[in-house]
């Protein structure tokens, strides 16, 4: 009995050490970040030009992801009656709107860029395929539980479950799969924790096609995880130490007074309760808190460096509940109101040229939403 002892505290010994190593992460070692210790910046420092285009129909009231692909925007967003994905030229014409089966239940949407298609995640486990044009294909149903899916090495997908624990929420009771969705090759992330309900999050995959890898920040898991095409392991990669201030999954309200209690935690700042705008540009990881914590942060791949800043472009301050809608090479993308930027640079000096045009040309009464691509130094 002693002897067991003595090699649990071993085996515990060891996995302390891999997770605060401090060292170059290779992807072999645990890195953690004391996020109380960030290096603030201004993100001015890192931007090299703004432009702007506006949208050409005014669809949404707000916005959930962008997927620039070729010479189109793909642009899901929400209204009253529900879910919407519009495509949009990236000059800002209006192309089609998918005619979706149900807007309630739409989760997410990703490109296949191996098919040249647009899949549609709805229902928790059905996906709708179309054209890139917008033309309907078909429809297909899993035998599992799915909320996200990105491209892994083709014709591999890795597959988010959601994070429910009913029978629909997991798939083998983890989290992610990776498969041809005819077989089931790997699982990743054992479930825990009380969620009962599958979820999508806005901003769940960041993928390094040069590297071969995808960065996955998991709902309510205060980790960064990255996904290795060629070795076809899911590791834990960022260990983000909020020392007690992240909501995670076992701290997660469960039970009668769930509802209150998670609305506590809202409206009192009790912890961060959540994370969006998770997105990969120029070999850096940038993502926002909400919560307890509600500044941008960037993780540079290189050094392990973590900054952190609470405004964005001449100190605008936006109030969206996730920011950066999508990422492509170095630039990320964000959709702002006309009127929100008027109202700003009334009182500040815009600092980039593209932007400053654009608002000079704008009618004084145009609230139009304008499309921001923000290009990272």
């Amino acid at each position: 009995m002693k002897r067991r002892i003595l090699l649990l505290i071993s085996i515990l010994s060891m996995l302390v050490l891999s997770a605060t190593s401090e060292t170059m992460n290779s992807g072999d070692e645990v890195v953690t970040c004391d996020m109380d210790k960030t290096i603030p910046t201004l993100f001015d420092d890192w931007i090299e030009d703004i432009s702007c285009t506006i949208l050409e129909k005014d669809l949404f009231d707000t916005y959930m992801t962008i997927i620039p692909y070729k010479d189109l925007y793909y642009v899901m967003g929400r209204t009253i009656a529900g879910v919407k994905i519009v495509i949009f030229k990236d000059t800002g014409e209006y192309v089609k709107e998918l005619q979706l089966q149900d807007p309630i239940a739409t989760e997410s949407m990703t490109i296949i860029p191996e098919l040249e298609e647009l899949w549609v995640i709805s229902f928790g486990n059905i996906i709708h395929k179309y054209k890139l044009d917008g033309t309907f294909l078909k429809r297909i149903k899993l035998p599992f539980s799915c909320t996200n899916i990105i491209t892994a090495d083709f014709p591999d997908f890795l597959v988010y479950s959601g994070g429910g624990k009913d029978e629909k929420g997991s798939i083998q009771q983890h989290l992610f799969a990776l498969t041809d969705f005819q077989t089931i090759h790997q699982l990743f992330i054992p479930q825990w924790g009380t969620q009962s309900n599958p979820y999508a999050p806005f901003s769940l995959y960041a993928k390094d096609t040069n590297t071969k890898r995808i960065y996955v920040f998991p709902s309510k898991i205060d980790t960064i995880y990255c996904y290795s095409y060629l070795q076809k392991k899911m590791k834990p990669y960022y260990a983000l130490n909020f020392h007690g201030d992240f909501l995670t999954k076992d701290k997660e309200p469960a039970g009668p007074s769930e509802d209150k209690e998670m609305n506590d935690i809202i409206t009192q700042n009790k912890y961060i309760y959540t994370h969006t705008s998770f997105q990969l540009v120029n070999n850096k990881l940038v993502f926002k808190l909400r919560g307890k914590r509600d500044n941008f942060y960037m993780i540079d791949l290189n050094s392990n460096k973590v900054y952190s800043f609470d405004k964005l472009f001449d100190l605008f301050q936006t109030y969206s509940y996730n920011p950066f809608l999508g990422a492509k090479d170095n630039s990320l993308y964000m959709i702002v109101r006309e009127q929100d930027l008027n109202k700003h640079y009334q009182s500040h000096t815009c600092s980039y040229d593209k932007l400053k045009q654009r608002l000079k040309a704008l009618p004084a009464t145009s609230n139009k939403w304008i499309l921001l691509k923000i290009n990272l130094k």
